[in-house]
């Protein structure tokens, strides 16, 4: 296991769920008519995770709750859900007739299209604010149908053009729910103003950030203004302050490491930035009630 943390790549999907594989970049499964048990492969679904793929997920009938770093979503019927690579996940709850398709894909065969980027560019910056988006009944369908002809096209191993084939089908499901992007990022805009805009770079900081940083200090001079005034702004556009949302970040992180990996407390305080163990210990105590140790006996 990953010294640094725990990674669900497509060798344990591989162990334990029937895909379709075109390449070690791109893998998919379902359940629309199989009876399997899609989430199997999260074991420990009841602690946070990292997966070191994207993921998309489209639901087609029941749900299932999912927490996307620090976002509670409500994945039913009719829509789907992003997951970058080493986003942190944890599956809450799914109900027993959750069906689904599952798109495994890494950055590299995002990249192999020129046309492909400018539609990341969108989905990124939506993605900063949302990462499940619903759909119409009739788009929905459609989607499902490509997906299909994505697995049907896959298992044609004679086929020379298959990789050719995939990649347009999946190219017309990105451009299918792109305007949904487009649409999310012209609403952000219309709705924002200065204090809209200051939120969201400091949450888009503090998730790349939060390892070194844990002072409002910081945050409020990458935004040049006194810590004082920057906290009103955080907590007048979220109703909550700059503090939660770092700590709540950091002791993601955090759980995330105890579960899923080997290192040694000191280990994960050292590489959560803390002075020692004895002061990682106590922060973490203080924000879950319980003790790292107790944590990762559970």
């Amino acid at each position: 296991m990953d010294e640094n943390v725990f990674n669900v790549g497509l060798e344990e999907i591989w162990k334990r769920i029937k895909t379709d594989t075109l390449s070690r970049d791109f893998v998919v499964f379902d359940n629309f008519e199989e009876q399997i048990e899609v989430f199997q492969l999260f074991e420990t679904s009841r602690y946070p995770m990292k997966i070191n793929l994207n993921m998309i997920i489209f639901c087609t009938e029941g749900f299932s709750r999912i927490k996307a770093g620090v976002k509670d979503y409500l994945l039913s019927e009719n829509k789907f859900i992003i997951i970058v690579t080493d986003q942190i996940i944890q599956i809450m709850e799914i109900s027993p007739n959750f069906k689904a398709g599952f798109i495994l894909l890494k950055d590299e065969f995002l990249l192999e299209q020129d046309d492909i980027r400018s539609i990341l560019f969108n989905i990124g910056k939506t993605l900063t604010w949302q990462s499940c988006f619903s759909l119409s009944k009739d788009i929905m369908e459609e989607e499902q149908f490509l997906f299909k002809s994505i697995r049907h096209t896959i298992r044609q191993k004679e086929n020379r053009y298959r990789g050719l084939i995939v990649h347009h089908y999946f190219r017309i499901m990105l451009y299918h729910v792109c305007h949904i992007f487009v649409s999310e990022q012209e609403k952000i805009m219309k709705m924002s103003n200065r204090q809209d805009e200051i939120f969201y770079h400091f949450i888009k900081d503090v998730s790349t950030d939060f390892y070194q940083h844990r002072k409002i200090l910081y945050y409020a001079g990458k935004a040049s203004l006194t810590p004082k005034y920057f906290s009103k702004i955080i907590w007048t556009v979220s109703g909550k302050k700059a503090a939660d949302w770092i700590n709540e970040y950091v002791i993601l992180e955090a759980k995330t490491l105890l579960k899923n990996t080997t290192m040694t407390i000191q280990q994960i305080g050292d590489k959560l930035n803390f002075s020692n163990q004895s002061y990682f210990s106590r922060y973490f105590t203080t924000h879950t009630g319980i003790s790292p140790q107790e944590y990762r006996r559970k």
